[in-house]
């Protein structure tokens, strides 16, 4: 999505598979080191691996829950919470696409991954989708609208419509 605002990927791995994202125009974010010390586009992020609840009182820093699905919705909603009431107001959803949170289709919506890149078991996604859905009654206190658009999800706590569908409400 080259017109996106940001990028977030946590792995190395998939860092190192393209190649930092040259071609990327904007913000671009990791928790991991190596990817930022490799590649000096890429914004560091900090990772609180002993918790899998978000993170909203350190900016900067996202839950681990083991998945940049997740971190990446947790740095969504501190981008939400930093903003001005007024933006708050207009900028009150949050899309997702692509959080199967499954692997009864297959290891992820978009295949596996290449080699030398983790390709996520059962008892991942079980935790990642517990994770997630723990956090509906959350971002619903903060004023967030949180709409599942994934063509197949496990995700149970959302609302789920298809894209054109949240595009417009």
């Amino acid at each position: 999505m080259p017109w996106a605002d940001a990028l977030y990927g946590c792995d190395w791995e998939w860092w190192k598979q393209h190649n930092g994202v040259p071609e990327f125009e904007g913000m671009k974010l990791s928790v991991d080191a190596n990817a930022v010390k490799r590649w000096p586009g890429i914004n560091k992020m900090e990772l609180n691996k002993h918790d899998d609840r978000l993170e909203l009182l350190r900016s900067g820093t996202v839950g681990w829950s083991g998945n940049s699905g997740f971190q990446a919705y947790n740095l969504a909603i501190q981008i939400f919470q930093s903003q001005s009431e007024k933006v708050r107001r207009r900028h009150k959803k949050l899309i997702l696409i692509g959080y199967d949170m499954s692997v009864e289709r297959g290891l992820h919506w978009h295949g596996d991954h290449p080699h030398g890149m983790n390709n996520p078991k059962a008892a991942n996604v079980v935790r990642w989708r517990r994770c997630l859905d723990a956090t509906a009654g959350v971002v619903d206190s903060i004023g967030i609208q949180v709409i599942n658009c994934s063509k197949h999800s496990a995700l149970q706590n959302f609302p789920k419509m298809s894209l054109k569908e949240a595009m417009q409400c």
